[in-house]
C-alpha cells in the first residue's frame, strides 16, 4: 500500500509526503518530538517552493479552503491580541507559543502546493496514525508484561490511568477517537468495495483501539466514542437509509459494551458513581464544580475574556469562595475548551473557535454529504475538548491542527463521484 502512495508521485513530492508521514508518527509519538518535525517540515516545504518557483500564494486551492484555513490562523491571532489585555505577558505569550501550531501548519498549506494530497494520500496519513497508535499499544503492553515480572500485580499492571509512555489519558483518548472515526470511515469504505481483507484488518485495529481506550482510563474517550457511534448511525439511517445496517451497528455496540462491562467493570463503576451522586444531589463529578465556577468567573467579562494571561487567577479566585481545595492544589483548570475560551477570549473566542471547528464539515456537507471522514473527525475533536482543554498543550494542539488541515483539504481534493468508495 505505501509503495503504491509514493509511486505516482514526482521525487520532490515524495521527499515531503514521506515528512507528512513522519510528522504524523512523531506528534503522536512525544509531542517534543512533534515541535521538531513541524520545523522540519517548513524547512522541506520551504526547499519544495523554491525548487519548482512557486508562487506565495497557494492557488491549488479554492476560496472556502482557504477560509477555513485562515480562520485557524485568525483563532492564533485573537490569542496575540489577548496578551495586549493582559497583566501577565509572561503567560499571555506562553499561551500564544504553545497554540502556535494554528498558525504554521495551516500557512504551510496556504503558501504551498497540496496538488499531491488527493484523498487517498489523505488517508495514508491518517494510517500513519493508526500505525503510530497500534504501536504505542504493542509498547505498552510491552511494558505491562515488565511490571508483572518485577511483581506488579496483574490488574494493576494492565490497567493505567496513565499511558505507559507517559502521555496524560485525556490527551492519548483524543488520539483514538480521531482514529476511530477513521476506522470506521474505512470499514465502511472497504465494506462497499468488498474488500474482505481489508475489513477485517480494519475490524483488528478497532479492537485494538477500543481496548486502549478502556485500559487508559479515559471516561471523555468512551463518551465521545458513543457521539462518533450516534453521528455514524445518523449517516447510515437518516442519509444513506440503510436501517437495517443501522439496526446490525446498534446490536453491535450492545454487544461490545455488554463484554466490556465483563471485562473491565471498573470503568462502567466509575459512570455509576456519577449516577449515584446525582441521584444524591451532590456534584456529579469535579467538572460539575469547575464549570460553575468558570461561570461566576466570566459574569461582567464575557466578551473579549480575562486575557490568555490572567484567567487563571481569577479562576484560582472563584475556587477559594467555593472552597474547592482539590482545584486549588492541582491549579485546574475549565476542563472544557469551550469555557476556557470565553474566559481567555470571551464570547468573541467562541465563536471563532467554533467557526473554526465547523467550517470545513459545513462546506464539505454542501459538496459530497455522503462521505463520512470529515464528520467523523469533526464530532470526535468537537467532542473530546468538551470534558478537557486540549488546546492549552501541545500534545493536543499539535495533531488537532494537523488533522484539521488534513480535513480541510480532504473537503474539495477531489470531484464529486471520483471517490466513490470513501462513504
Amino acid at each position: 500500500m505505501i509503495s503504491n502512495l509514493f509511486k505516482p508521485l514526482s521525487q520532490s513530492d515524495r521527499w515531503l509526503y514521506g515528512m507528512l508521514m513522519l510528522t504524523m508518527a512523531a506528534m503522536l509519538s512525544w509531542w517534543r518530538i512533534g515541535v521538531l518535525s513541524i520545523l522540519l517540515l517548513i524547512v522541506v516545504f520551504s526547499i519544495r517552493g523554491w525548487v519548482q518557483h512557486e508562487t506565495i500564494i497557494n492557488r491549488r486551492i479554492d476560496r472556502r479552503q482557504k477560509l477555513c484555513l485562515w480562520l485557524m490562523v485568525a483563532y492564533w491571532l485573537l490569542y496575540v491580541a489577548s496578551v495586549f489585555w493582559s497583566d501577565d505577558k509572561t503567560e499571555a505569550w506562553g499561551t500564544v507559543c504553545t497554540k502556535m501550531p494554528f498558525a504554521v501548519l495551516p500557512l504551510l498549506f496556504v503558501w504551498h502546493n497540496t496538488d499531491f494530497l488527493d484523498r487517498a494520500h489523505i488517508r495514508g496519513l491518517f494510517y500513519t496514525m493508526l500505525a503510530t497508535l497500534s504501536a504505542r499499544f504493542i509498547i505498552g503492553i510491552g511494558i505491562s508484561i515488565a511490571k508483572v515480572v518485577t511483581g506488579v500485580p496483574v490488574g494493576k499492571a494492565f490497567y493505567w490511568e496513565f499511558d505507559p509512555m507517559g502521555l496524560h489519558h485525556n490527551y492519548l483518548g483524543l488520539y483514538l477517537v480521531i482514529a476511530l472515526g477513521f476506522v470506521y470511515t474505512e470499514i465502511r469504505r472497504h465494506w462497499n468495495a468488498g474488500s474482505r481483507h481489508w475489513r477485517v484488518l480494519m475490524s483488528i485495529v478497532t479492537g485494538i483501539l477500543l481496548l486502549y481506550m478502556l485500559l487508559s482510563d479515559s471516561r471523555s474517550a468512551m463518551v465521545t466514542t458513543a457521539l462518533l457511534v450516534c453521528a455514524a448511525l445518523v449517516h447510515i439511517v437518516i442519509i444513506e437509509r440503510h436501517w437495517k445496517s443501522g439496526v446490525a451497528l446498534a446490536a453491535g455496540c450492545m454487544l461490545l459494551v455488554g463484554a466490556a462491562y465483563l471485562c473491565v467493570p471498573q470503568q462502567f463503576h466509575r459512570f455509576g458513581n456519577i449516577v449515584h451522586e446525582m441521584e444524591a444531589g451532590r456534584p456529579i463529578d469535579d467538572r460539575a464544580v469547575l464549570s460553575q465556577c468558570a461561570f461566576e468567573a466570566i459574569e461582567g467579562h464575557w466578551m473579549f475574556g480575562f486575557g490568555s494571561g490572567d484567567y487563571m487567577p481569577v479562576l484560582l479566585a472563584t475556587y477559594e469562595q467555593h472552597d474547592f481545595q482539590k482545584g486549588i492544589d492541582r491549579h485546574m483548570g475549565t476542563h472544557n475548551q469551550y469555557l476556557e475560551t470565553v474566559m481567555e477570549c470571551g464570547v468573541v473566542g467562541l465563536i471563532l473557535l467554533l467557526s473554526m471547528l465547523l467550517m470545513p464539515l459545513l462546506t464539505h456537507l454542501k459538496r459530497d454529504r455522503r462521505n463520512l471522514l470529515v464528520a467523523m473527525l469533526t464530532t470526535a475533536i468537537m467532542g473530546q475538548i468538551f470534558f478537557e482543554s486540549m488546546f492549552n498543550r501541545q500534545m493536543a494542539i499539535q495533531i488537532s491542527a494537523f488533522c484539521q488541515c488534513l480535513m480541510i483539504l480532504y473537503c474539495h481534493s477531489e470531484p464529486i463521484g471520483q471517490d466513490a468508495n470513501a462513504a
